[in-house]
């Protein structure tokens, strides 16, 4: 197998361990039925690269799946800006029954995607799925899953970075290198992996099977070791078994050991140096650059060594007849030295011997740095995990503000007292100079219909603000639900009729969110900033975007309870009118003569009315002008038997 397969082979096995790791842990906290990892390489189309799945379920390992939720706005609007997607229930979302069918047969019901950035490109996707049933995502799981997915992207960072190859590209190299797993001949490479001839076109061909086995199994031992002591300590164990040498040592050249001997196997009876800092070896600092750049050292006699006079008292003091000096490097980095020392007597070193510590001191560095990767990994992830509870924290706070704020907002059952509401809550939770409500509802558009102001700033509500700027370059996008933030006005690109409007008000920074009342826009809730400009924290706009929400919820609900009330007053009003009609009715039609029934008529319809006068005026022919009938409340002059001629009333 040749070096640069053998690299990409150990890489991928690197990436394959964490990846594993990451969707099982998720998979584990969420307590969910699948969690696995796209290629993001490829959408809609897009391979799985690790998996977890309870075993009720499919796996779907190296499987490509066409998932409608990983392309056009979804990428555009939410994983390009870092955000995660919630499906609760795929049948409730925007997609047809065609565009679904992959998640159908995987028997999903709903998920949680997060995006994987490294180095602020796009690579993959951590994906939570939930086949058994619909899955309310709550913020506290959502928020899991994006730490994870970051964490995930820091890892891979950290192995690309490894890679020192800016076009590494580690999910296809996964892709890659699956498929060159599943062929006949990448099976028998890896079958034989290590009982290669450790052989180079300057070294002669190894033919003792044993001693390859030896090395293979040397090599192996190493490899299995996670911890940066254990595999210092196995290397000079077995490197001395291996060499039949009095002394193998690991002479440090890495960060705070500096010049101290980190692992040490030694013969009994010869000196021990484990611990001692041996900054005087005069060798080290002679061939340091020569080291950088691969240089190993053998020498058979130390009396006959030329280069060594400089050091004759140092290896002395070791009883160092013959040694070999290994340089330890991964990415062009000098971690340390592999030294092999004989004490008992000179000795003639063969090639075969000086390749044995050569590859072995190239093993131990990039098992080093793979370590280093895991370590910092691991200490990455605490932090990380620590970070996540703190936010965990943090969003359990701005939880209950919220649902403290909604309390105080639906209390209120009038447009008026919902916005008052609002605008007083939001200022105290936020701590901000101004918040205001800005209305484009029909009746009252371009005004502030609300506003809390802080003492000395001045005071908006009731203004009408008419900006064309405004509504040439926003508006649109607030009806499609954006919201915008402007850390500092500017230093934003806002028009110059709108910072002019700022300014009037000493806006020094502004967050927008849009009120979406009925279906259609009704305003917009805007906290400012006045005293300085401000960095508006996710966790802020997240909020008062739904706040903003909430808001119009409630003006719907209030719109609707407004309704209904107008409906049953209505209702109320024609029952009594049928009644008063029933009865009114009912004593006219208790009179047979004519005058009689008159005269019921007025006296009803007045109480019914509650007026001063009823009469009935007739345009008979034989009684033509007269007030034939008459109610009239005592008090007020009577009309009835009058004649009253009025041209006017004929004419017109």
């Amino acid at each position: 197998m040749n070096k640069a397969f053998d690299r990409k082979l150990t890489l991928y096995r690197n990436l394959k361990k964490n990846l594993k790791v990451a969707v099982e842990t998720t998979r584990k906290t969420l307590k969910c039925d699948r969690v696995i990892i796209y290629n993001a390489n490829t959408l809609p189309q897009a391979r799985v690269l690790a998996e977890s799945v309870d075993p009720k379920y499919s796996s779907i390992l190296g499987q490509t799946i066409k998932d409608p939720f990983l392309e056009n706005d979804y990428l555009e609007e939410s994983y390009g800006y870092g955000l995660s997607v919630t499906i609760d229930d795929i049948y409730l979302s925007d997609k047809s029954r065609s565009d679904l069918k992959d998640l159908e047969e995987l028997e999903i019901k709903s998920f949680a995607i997060a995006p994987i950035f490294v180095e602020n490109k796009l690579l993959a996707f951590l994906v939570a799925h939930q086949c058994s049933k619909n899955q309310p995502w709550d913020l506290k799981a959502v928020s899991f899953l994006a730490e994870k997915a970051r964490i995930a992207g820091l890892t891979l960072s950290k192995i690309i970075k490894a890679e020192k190859s800016q076009n590494f590209n580690s999910a296809q190299q996964i892709v890659e290198i699956q498929k060159k797993q599943n062929s006949p001949t990448m099976e028998k490479q890896e079958n034989n992996q290590g009982n290669e001839k450790l052989s180079h076109k300057q070294q002669p061909a190894l033919t003792e099977n044993k001693i390859n086995r030896l090395f293979t199994d040397i090599k192996n031992k190493i490899a299995q070791k996670l911890e940066q002591k254990d595999i210092l300590n196995t290397t000079v164990a077995e490197m001395s078994r291996l060499l039949k040498c009095d002394r193998v040592i690991v002479y440090s050249l890495d960060g705070a050991n500096y010049g101290v001997v980190v692992a040490e196997s030694v013969a009994v009876g010869w000196t021990e140096v484990l611990g001692k800092t041996r900054d005087e070896l005069c060798f080290v600092a002679r061939y340091l650059e020569e080291y950088h750049n691969g240089r190993v050292h053998a020498w058979d006699n130390t009396y006959e060594e030329d280069t060594l006079s400089c050091c004759l008292e140092e290896l002395e003091a070791l009883e160092v007849k013959a040694g070999i000096v290994a340089p330890i490097a991964n990415n062009g980095q000098l971690l340390g030295l592999l030294i092999a020392h004989h004490c008992s007597d000179t000795r003639s070193w063969q090639q075969t011997e000086i390749n044995w510590i050569t590859e072995i001191a190239n093993h131990v560095g990039a098992m080093l740095e793979y370590t280093k990767i895991s370590d910092d990994n691991h200490q990455e992830e605490q932090q990380q995990l620590a970070d996540t509870q703190r936010q965990i924290e943090e969003q359990m706070i701005w939880t209950k503000y919220f649902t403290d704020v909604i309390q105080q907002i639906r209390q209120s059952l009038h447009t008026e007292d919902i916005l008052k509401t609002s605008v007083r809550e939001v200022q105290a939770i936020l701590n901000c100079d101004r918040v205001l409500i800005y209305s484009l509802d029909r009746d009252r558009y371009g005004q502030i219909v609300a506003e809390s102001v802080s003492p000395g700033w001045t005071k908006a509500e009731g203004k009408l603000i008419k900006d064309p700027c405004f509504e040439a370059k926003y508006l649109e996008k607030y009806c499609d639900g954006r919201f915008r933030a402007w850390n500092n006005i500017y230093e934003s690109e806002i028009s110059n009729c709108y910072l002019e409007q700022l300014e009037k008000l000493e806006v020094k920074a502004n967050l927008v969110t849009p009120i979406i009342n009925e279906g259609k826009l009704f305003g917009l809730l805007v906290a400012q900033q006045c005293s300085n400009p401000r960095q508006w924290q996710q966790v802020e706009i997240r909020w008062l975007a739904q706040i903003a929400t909430q808001v119009g919820f409630t003006l719907d609900n209030a719109q609707l309870l407004a309704d209904a009330q107008r409906l049953r007053q209505q209702a109320e009003e024609e029952r009594m009118w049928t009644e008063y009609f029933t009865d009114a009715v009912q004593q006219i039609r208790q009179s047979f003569k004519t005058k009689d029934v008159l005269q019921s008529s007025v006296r009803e319809v007045r109480r019914v009315l509650n007026c001063d006068r009823v009469v009935v005026y007739s345009l008979n022919q034989d009684n033509y002008g007269i007030i034939a009938a008459e109610s009239v409340a005592p008090g007020w002059t009577k009309a009835e038997g009058k004649l009253i001629k009025d041209p006017c009333f004929e004419a017109n």
